[in-house]
This record gives structure tokens, C-alpha cells and sequence, in this order.
């Protein structure tokens, strides 16, 4: 906005329609991540107070010379965090642009097997395989990743990925021209 304020959040309720219960008189729907506490006492994850929930939510932002440089987040469980980071390795190490960053395919693994996207060349897959992993295809991993970047010149640009639905939206504080006021 114009006093320079960035905000990058995760908008998720875990299962489909989360708690399926709406917060009365804001349209809002509670999410259900009290699922991922065990109901049994005397366990790591047992529900007791002050203790959090553990979630994968991880919107990040990027600073450069003290200035925001980009912002990126998406929806997708664990594959969040790895996610995320490739799309900030293509950015900062590989130059590529933000909508190259966040449509470039992904990998992930968990130990063990080794998911690629479609995407990948057959040429790295070989690759992969000859070094000894056990590599499984997959169509898309992690959700649809949104981002936006300034630029030095205060240019804002946005981009949204294939895997799912989304639209980056900057909006700007202040007056469009002198006398005109914005309503909704």
C-alpha cells in the first residue's frame, strides 16, 4: 500500500470445507487443523493447553537493499515448504522470471521415492534413475502458487501458477488522481 506495507498469507482450511462451520456474520469458514492433535493424553501431539497446532502454512517474502523484493505463497500441505523454495532458487539463483518461477516444475520427496512432475525432461529422469533413485511421475506437486515482486522502479507484476486457480491482485493506497475518492 502506500505507506509500504506487504502482506503474504496462507488461505487454507485444511479438509474440504474445514470445521464446516461459518463464523456467524462474516462469511468466513473455520478451518479443521485441531484434526492433526491426538485425542490421547501423555502423546507428543495430545491436545493440551498452549500447545499449537502443527501446520504447513509458509507465505514468504524476499528482501533486497532493505526493500521488498517479492512475496510467494501457496496452498499444499507439506509440499509447501519445498515448493516455495524452488520457486525462490529459480528466481534469486536461475534469473528467471516470477511467472517462470512459479510455473516451473517441481520435485519432492520424502525419503525414498523421488516425485518429478511431468514437466521434467525424459533426459533428467534417465539421469535420476542412473544415479540409483527411484523416481515416480506425477502431474502436479503442491498447490497453485501466487506471488508478486516490485521492482526498484516501484513496478509492480504478479503471477499465478497452472495447478490451480489464482489471480495475484495488488492493491494501491491513494487517490488515482486529485478529487477522486474510490467506493465499494
Amino acid at each position: 500500500d502506500s505507506a509500504g506495507n506487504v502482506v503474504a498469507a496462507t488461505q487454507t482450511l485444511n479438509g474440504l470445507f474445514g470445521a464446516c462451520v461459518q463464523v456467524p456474520g462474516t462469511g468466513m469458514i473455520a478451518n479443521n487443523y485441531m484434526y492433526n492433535f491426538d485425542p490421547h493424553p501423555g502423546r507428543a501431539l495430545s491436545i493440551q493447553p498452549g500447545k499449537r497446532v502443527f501446520t504447513s502454512m509458509a507465505p514468504m517474502m524476499a528482501v533486497r537493499d532493505g526493500r521488498l523484493a517479492f512475496a510467494l505463497g501457496l496452498p499444499g500441505a507439506l509440499r509447501i515448504f519445498p515448493s516455495a523454495l524452488q520457486a525462490i532458487v529459480n528466481l534469486i539463483d536461475h534469473g528467471m522470471t516470477l511467472q517462470e518461477a512459479v510455473e516451473a516444475p517441481r520435485i519432492w520427496t520424502e525419503g525414498g521415492v523421488l516425485e518429478v512432475e511431468d514437466a521434467f525432461p525424459d533426459a533428467v529422469i534417465t539421469e535420476l534413475r542412473d544415479r540409483g533413485h527411484e523416481v515416480l511421475r506425477v502431474p502436479r506437486i503442491g498447490g497453485g502458487m501466487n506471488a508478486v515482486s516490485l521492482d526498484r522502479d516501484g513496478t509492480l507484476t504478479g503471477a499465478a501458477c497452472w495447478r490451480a486457480d489464482g489471480t495475484p491482485v495488488a492493491v494501491a493506497g491513494g487517490l488515482a488522481r486529485a478529487g477522486v475518492r474510490f467506493s465499494i
